[in-house]
């Protein structure tokens, strides 16, 4: 069940970031930035549910990707070394929070934790030397609904222009209710918890591990 709920989620919020990427490049005044390899953004805080990363770690362990696998559990070495305090106020506030930044004032905590955590350029775990992805198939939510506009010139930490980051009502708002059912739908099984993709993952990965010995 949980499993099937995530891939609702994940098919509800490509749908419409779909629509939204559509209706900004045909607007004649604007074309989406983002391609496969650019990997900019891959430094930023990003959090996922249990949910999405117990999908993950299935996706993970299938016997055909046991190579991808063991390059995650290699750059995870890297990441946790490199890895700030900043990241676990981050996961405290995502907890706290469905929506991302929070209310003032702890949304100026929440942005300083974020500068501070791009900062170390700790790459994800999850991203290939070419810059790609190695999970965009089933990547989350966080990493499904951001695109931006015209440039990524501007989407590194302290770049001298401003990243135009494409926001549309409606994909805030199924953003929000998809985050909000993964939440429940994990709690349903008591695994409520909020964290690092990184960190989520490799708590999923344990679980399921340890529940097939």
């Amino acid at each position: 069940m949980l499993f099937e709920k995530t891939a609702t989620a994940f098919g509800l919020v490509d749908r419409v970031a779909e629509a939204v990427v559509q209706l900004v490049n045909s607007s004649g005044r604007h074309r989406i930035a983002c391609h496969r390899g650019c990997g900019t953004c891959c430094v930023v805080f990003v959090k996922a549910t249990h949910a999405e990363a117990a999908v993950i770690a299935a996706w993970l362990l299938a016997p055909e990707r046991a190579a991808r696998l063991q390059r995650f559990r290699e750059q995870m070495t890297l990441w946790h070394a490199g890895m700030g305090p900043e990241a676990a106020l981050l996961e405290e506030l995502a907890t706290k929070h469905d929506t991302l930044p929070p209310p003032e004032p702890e949304g100026q905590v929440f942005r300083e934790a974020c500068r501070s955590y791009s900062r170390r350029k700790l790459l994800c775990p999850f991203n290939a030397a070419d810059g790609s992805c190695e999970i965009y198939p089933i990547r989350p939510i966080a990493c499904r609904a951001c695109y931006v506009a015209d440039t990524s010139a501007y989407c590194a930490l302290d770049a001298a222009g401003e990243i135009a980051l494409v926001r549309h009502s409606k994909l805030t708002e199924i953003t929000g209710l998809a985050r909000r059912a993964l939440r429940e739908a994990a709690a349903a099984v008591g695994r409520d918890t909020v964290a690092a993709l990184p960190t989520e993952v490799e708590r999923a990965l344990a679980i399921l591990e340890s529940a097939s010995h």
